[in-house]
């Protein structure tokens, strides 16, 4: 259906054979699929059904965008920030084009015009333009992709700012003593401090996940935007083993649990309420940094904090890898200061000191 009337192609160049018809059912769920989303032309109908000698009319860049933003198969946060740099900076000059008109060139030189706050954000603003051009080219609307040959630039992430020891205790302690009344707080940051996990991941488990008997956590799903997506950010499940502190937090945790929700973390004000974003434990944490003097740091700190106390005391590196989600060559860039230190530990160690 398109434009409330059924629509007929015949496709002569395909055989009348079962590969002939598999084909054709791949190109009526493309053209179903345009319909479906409002961006269905005479031109790629004809593109897609064979009809070489049918007029040209090439959707226009505006048309590709907001296919593409529809189809991207990312969370609603990264949507947001897809659409805001397409708004911003790629369908300004470009909306009215048809996307077959849009050369390398034009590309090449609308990038190096823009002044770009880091490398990073350069990088992350090309990731929507690529994909815009792309499914035109699965489309064959066009013959090249403009954005293929144009690379991430190298960009020096900031090296991780984790609490010292000292200043993690410190801070539990706070929480511990002046939190009394909803214990939450604490228990959170207890078992965010101890197993390393991400914000989101910590926010969406659930007691199904906690397995006392096995002694770990599984690590299968997020919550973003306030929702639960049954998918890591490396979409990848994961065991993440307990060790002392975090079985402990955990089991003073579930002797608190609420009768009604499977959820872990529950707010202490609202009845039945889970957190859906770290809003609110962030502000205790702000709290206990004020109060203790401690420099400020985000809530994700806590898995820095605890990545770098493994390396430093010496863990296998491979062991945190899987702990943590992380690769092991993000281990060695990001985190190679830590892992030094616990080097250099061990190969002092090996000095004879003793006297002759």
């Amino acid at each position: 259906m398109w434009n409330k009337n059924r629509q007929w192609q015949t496709l002569e160049k395909l055989p009348a054979t079962e590969r002939g018809y598999t084909a054709a059912s791949v190109i009526r769920n493309r053209l179903a699929e345009h319909a479906k989303w409002g961006t269905l032309t005479e031109d790629i109908i004809n593109d897609l059904c064979g009809n070489d000698d049918a007029p040209k009319t090439t959707p226009t860049f505006l048309d590709y965008a907001r296919l593409y933003l529809k189809q991207a198969s990312v969370g609603k946060s990264t949507l947001r920030e897809y659409a805001k740099s397409l708004d911003k900076y790629w369908i300004p000059p470009w909306y009215q084009r048809e996307i077959h008109t849009i050369t390398a060139k034009e590309v090449r030189t609308l990038i190096a015009d823009i002044i770009w706050s880091s490398e990073k954000t350069r990088n992350n603003n090309l990731i929507p333009l690529r994909g815009v051009f792309e499914i035109a080219l699965d489309d064959k609307v066009i013959e090249t992709n403009p954005v293929e040959k144009i690379k991430n630039t190298k960009h020096q992430a900031p090296p991780p700012d984790p609490f010292s020891r000292e200043d993690m205790e410190q801070l539990l302690t706070w929480l511990y003593k002046n939190k009394q009344d909803a214990p939450v707080y604490w228990l959170y940051f207890e078992i965010a401090f101890w197993t390393g996990m991400r914000t989101g991941e910590l926010l969406a488990l659930t007691w199904s996940d906690i397995d006392f008997d096995a002694g770990l956590i599984k690590v299968s799903k997020v919550m973003s935007d306030g929702e639960v997506v049954h998918q890591t950010k490396t979409a990848e499940y994961r065991d993440v083993f307990f060790n002392a502190r975090s079985e402990d937090s955990l089991k003073r945790l579930k002797a608190i649990r609420s009768t009604v929700s499977d959820r872990l973390f529950m707010s202490p004000r609202f009845v039945n309420s889970p957190w859906q974003t770290d809003k609110t434990p962030r502000r205790a944490l702000t709290e206990a940094m004020k109060a203790t003097g401690i420099r400020h740091r985000a809530t994700y700190t806590t898995r820095h904090t605890f990545i770098t106390n493994c390396l430093t005391d010496g863990l296998n590196i491979y062991f945190v890898a899987k702990q943590t989600g992380h690769s092991v060559r993000t281990l060695e860039t990001r985190y190679a200061r830590w892992i030094d230190v616990s080097k250099a530990r061990s190969e002092i160690a090996k000095l004879n000191t003793g006297k002759g």
